[in-house]
């Protein structure tokens, strides 16, 4: 599976707002939105997180595997910016 990375940065960056309406739309702070695994090797994934990194790369994590708690899960990660072979 494959999270929209810079659309998930732009919901996480307003989350904890109260002022909710003075927020703009997530929609209209997403600046690229692409697949991290298109092809991933593995049936379910959840729990993503992201993080930008010093260098301002963007590093997402998420746990896969068959399911939830099944001895095949893992934790993987993709790293993606600064133009040094994204993904």
């Amino acid at each position: 599976m494959k999270a929209a990375i810079m659309g998930l940065a732009a919901l996480l960056a307003g989350a904890g707002a109260l002022d909710y309406a003075a927020r703009p739309a997530a929609s209209d702070a997403i600046l690229k939105a692409e697949l991290i695994d298109a092809q991933a090797p593995y049936p379910q994934a959840h729990a993503s997180t992201i993080v930008q990194l010093s260098d301002g790369s963007l590093m997402a994590a998420w746990f896969a595997g068959s399911g939830e708690g099944n001895a095949d899960v893992r934790i993987w990660t993709s790293r993606n910016g600064g133009g040094k072979g994204d993904g």
